[in-house]
């Protein structure tokens, strides 16, 4: 690496003007989801390993589906693989879950 800003690349490479980012994601740092409000509900069939088309279905966004894989940590581990139809999940119903989460 040149001054830790950027990886070498071979002049000829589509990369060579590629910046380097030496950051992490934060998981400690994930916003609050409240559990005071919300709902249980069945997973339907065609949601079988599909949280995002079930946070579709719930919140008109499949970007959150995140809020309900946090909000039932305890019983899904792995967000496409442990989500299955039938099994009775929690979803939050927070007023200001959109607006919270910077609009999406």
């Amino acid at each position: 690496m040149q001054g830790n800003s950027r990886p070498i690349y071979n002049n000829r490479s589509f990369l060579k003007n590629t910046e380097f980012k030496n950051f992490y994601l934060g998981t400690s740092k994930l916003p609050n989801v409240s559990l005071a409000v919300g709902d249980q509900v069945e997973v339907p069939p065609e949601c079988e390993n599909r949280i995002d088309l079930f946070s579709y279905q719930q919140y008109g966004s499949s970007r959150l589906w995140w809020v309900i894989a946090l909000a039932n940590a305890d019983i899904i581990k792995d967000p496409t693989w442990d989500f299955k139809s039938g099994m009775i999940v929690f979803v939050p119903r927070d007023a200001n879950l959109t607006s919270s989460t910077g609009g999406i």
